[in-house]
């Protein structure tokens, strides 16, 4: 229990994000671990995660106090809302904790939870870490529309490396991370049952889209970080984040 503040909520800690099983490389899946909270992974492999009964519109995310909420897609954390992609390179992140009520005034746009996390940083020794995990089609069970014939091609291709050490000794650190993801989704594309028959009204051609689809998702995200402590006081630190995806068709709204 911590006594020093009114916040409720605990602390992922970086031994957690590097030992606990997950079935994704988005670092806000451990959330799942705090009660109230909930990580799922829709059928559209997008993630969502909500506390108690607010929608995912309602959590903010903090990273070294920038908020990464999004005013342009729903509302919802940036990288994250309809989109199949990670909204941080999970690599970069040393720890966050997970408030799920009684926030102080400096967390805003929440209604649900805020999470606040902290970028690793450099130190005097010289460190890195290298990752990769690949499954494919035959990991996984048939599709619908797959019972008659051959799995199509389907993977989860992810990717990544670490690294960090001194400039100055015991001044001037460095980090950076990498993380790529190229996965190919497997989905079936069916009318809803509200639509009734609507297949049998439509053109050929529009028909044609309906069965099994295989959606690929191509992303980049960049970390870099540098530290600088001026004196025994003050320390400086600039850092850049980059994040690319190409995701085609129309899950997630982007192409």
């Amino acid at each position: 229990r911590d006594v020093r503040t009114s916040e409720v909520g605990n602390t992922i800690s970086q031994r957690q994000i590097e030992t606990l099983p997950q079935a994704t490389r988005n670092f806000l899946e451990f959330a799942d671990t705090i009660p109230g909270m909930q990580f799922k992974i829709n059928n559209q492999g997008v993630a969502e995660l909500r506390s108690g009964v607010t929608n995912t519109s309602s959590t903010n995310l903090f990273i070294d106090g920038v908020s990464q909420k999004s005013y342009v897609e729903r509302g919802g954390i940036a990288g994250q809302q309809q989109s199949a992609g990670n909204p941080f390179p999970q690599l970069a992140i040393g720890e966050y904790k997970v408030i799920t009520s009684n926030y102080k005034a400096e967390y805003g746009q929440i209604s649900g939870a805020a999470i606040t996390a902290a970028t690793r940083s450099g130190t005097n020794e010289f460190e890195g870490e290298v990752f990769y995990h690949y499954t494919d089609e035959g990991m996984r069970e048939k599709l619908p529309n797959e019972w008659n014939k051959e799995k199509g091609s389907s993977q989860i291709k992810e990717w990544g490396l670490a690294v960090g050490g001194p400039i100055l000794k015991d001044r001037m650190h460095f980090f950076f991370a990498y993380e790529n993801k190229e996965n190919i989704y497997a989905q079936t594309v069916q009318p809803s049952a509200e639509s009734g028959n609507v297949a049998d009204r439509l053109p050929a051609d529009l028909r044609s889209y309906f069965g099994a689809a295989y959606v690929p998702l191509d992303e980049d995200l960049y970390f870099a970080k540098l530290s600088w402590d001026l004196n025994e006081r003050d320390r400086l630190e600039l850092s850049a984040q980059y994040r690319d995806e190409t995701q085609a068709g129309n899950i997630g709204g982007q192409d």
